[in-house]
């Protein structure tokens, strides 16, 4: 099995926030910030090599609040998530696989990610994407022989169809977590989520 010191997580934070009104990364759910979730589930699961991918309005905040986050800044970040994507693919172009996580998902479960990297070590070139119900989510799990397609793609593109575009296996994993299907886009979705989380 691949060891999680080959793996990468990519947490795509360079989002102005423009529908939920204030940028997702500086949000909290129950009193804790959304990427503090995030950083805490993925060391649970083992996974100690971690990037946060911010605009530039959003480094000052960071480095105040969260000093020991490691960074990186996407100095394009209205051109898309892939855009964001690809500025971590560079950073870990020596991983075997990264898995990308956005900011609004802070509610995914630790055995999520280890159930997700354990699929990707029994097919590792293949996309690992947890599904509910048969409703795909994220976290997503990229294998190394994809980055420098992804890297190349159009800024533009979206991530979905760049991989579709690949011809590479996508592994749709079956979990019982909610969280994969945190997408939280408004202040009406944070309500909810703050609501479930308060329960």
């Amino acid at each position: 099995m691949t060891g999680t010191g080959s793996v990468g997580a990519i947490v795509l934070a360079a989002g102005n926030g423009a529908r939920m009104g204030t940028p997702k990364v500086r949000m909290k759910a129950g009193g804790v910030y959304f990427i503090e979730r995030i950083t805490d589930a993925v060391a649970a699961a083992g996974v100690t090599d971690l990037i946060c991918i911010l605009r530039p309005a959003d480094t000052d905040w960071i480095a105040d609040t969260f000093p020991n986050l490691p960074v990186a800044v996407n100095p394009s970040p209205e051109s898309g998530m892939l855009s964001s994507v690809q500025v971590g693919l560079a950073h870990f172009a020596g991983k075997q696989k990264v898995i990308l996580i956005p900011v609004d998902h802070p509610l995914v479960a630790p055995a999520t990610y280890e159930l997700l990297l354990h699929k990707s070590a029994l097919r590792p070139e293949a996309v690992i994407i947890p599904s509910l119900n048969r409703q795909a989510g994220h976290p997503i799990v990229i294998p190394r022989n994809l980055f420098a397609r992804i890297l190349r793609a159009d800024k533009g593109l979206r991530l979905k169809d760049v991989l579709h575009g690949t011809g590479s296996e996508i592994c749709y994993t079956a979990c019982r977590d909610i969280g994969i299907l945190g997408n939280l886009n408004s202040p009406a979705d944070a309500a909810r989520f703050n609501t479930a989380v308060e329960r």
